[in-house]
């Protein structure tokens, strides 16, 4: 608590413009060193991630797991593209200028390289809540960059990494002050809407932690008028709906082996769909499944991860 507490005093104290812009700097820096550090944190990042999204781009062989084959998959094609896909379709634009003994890199460091792009919306929400709260923002800003879990699990491969991205970029957009307070007649929720249906195909748990933003952005509306937040929830409701199916058609086409713009054939046979979300939710709630990966006492969180995850920060935060 006393090195918390030393760390909070010397954030606060006054070091000028040009400090604060080099400490921001450094932090970036460091940020991106990161990116290039040996190892991995967990097999995930290379198993539910790289080696699928490989397969696809490169045309690698490599064995898919078990998410990915089962008879109802359990996991979307929506994670693997946004933590891996996409940084490796992007490098295959400048292939002739990748010297083929980097291969090996590409694969590896690619991904790192674009969730650590993508980590800034991160900062940009932390910003903005600060100062939605009238908290520090400064401090907020580099309480966020220095933390070991931005440094680390941020720039790594793990849908739970492009799942944060997303519950940010929920966060900014409900406490963003637009300018001369107008009003934008519902486009926040829907445009919340949209990134909640797909952060829920990314992982399911984006349901719970983006549901208080959607709640403020409502809240929000309701401050101009009933009507103006009935429409924030029908424009909401009626977004995440549209995003909903519109990922349903992506992963239907995935696993079937088909085309998506053979979207009208894939609509029109609702029991061909594949609804991954809904496939997690039924294989978790049998306990015989879980057992199989192992089952853990309810309170590790509480005793292990949780001051692992945020050390100091955790007991301050059990006991406020």
């Amino acid at each position: 608590l006393a090195s918390v507490r030393t760390m909070a005093q010397r954030l606060k104290a006054p070091d000028g413009g040009g400090g604060r812009r080099h400490k921001r700097i450094a932090l970036i820096l460091l940020r991106i060193a990161c990116v290039f550090l040996p190892g991995y944190v967990h097999p995930d990042e290379w198993f539910q991630s790289n080696e699928v999204a490989a397969q696809e781009v490169f045309n690698y062989h490599t064995e898919k797991p078990w998410e990915f084959t089962a008879d109802a998959p359990v996991r979307s094609v929506l994670s693997v593209y946004f933590s891996s896909q996409m940084a490796y379709t992007i490098t295959v634009a400048f292939k002739a200028y990748i010297p083929s003994s980097m291969a090996a890199d590409v694969v590896t460091y690619a991904p790192r390289v674009m969730l650590c792009a993508m980590s800034f919306v991160v900062d940009l929400a932390v910003d903005s809540c600060a100062r939605a709260v009238d908290a520090d923002a400064t401090m907020a800003r580099t309480m966020f960059a220095s933390s070991w879990v931005t440094l680390v699990m941020l720039v790594r491969p793990f849908s739970n990494a492009v799942e944060t991205c997303a519950v940010a970029l929920a966060a900014f957009l409900a406490t963003h002050k637009i300018k001369d307070n107008r009003r934008d007649y519902g486009v926040r929720c829907a445009l919340i809407g949209v990134i909640g249906a797909i952060a829920i195909f990314i992982r399911i748990t984006s349901a719970v932690n983006i549901a208080p933003w959607a709640l403020l952005a409502v809240g929000r509306e309701l401050r101009h008028s009933v009507w103006a937040g009935a429409l924030g929830v029908a424009g909401g409701v009626v977004a995440a709906l549209g995003a909903a199916i519109a990922c349903i058609v992506i992963d239907t086409a995935y696993y079937a082996n088909e085309s998506v713009l053979d979207v009208f054939s894939i609509v029109r046979q609702p029991d061909t769909w594949v609804i991954t979300p809904l496939n997690l939710l039924r294989y978790n709630s049998n306990v015989d499944n879980l057992a199989i990966h192992g089952l853990h006492v309810r309170v590790l969180h509480v005793f292990v991860n949780g001051p692992m995850m945020f050390g100091p920060m955790w007991l301050l935060c059990c006991f406020l």
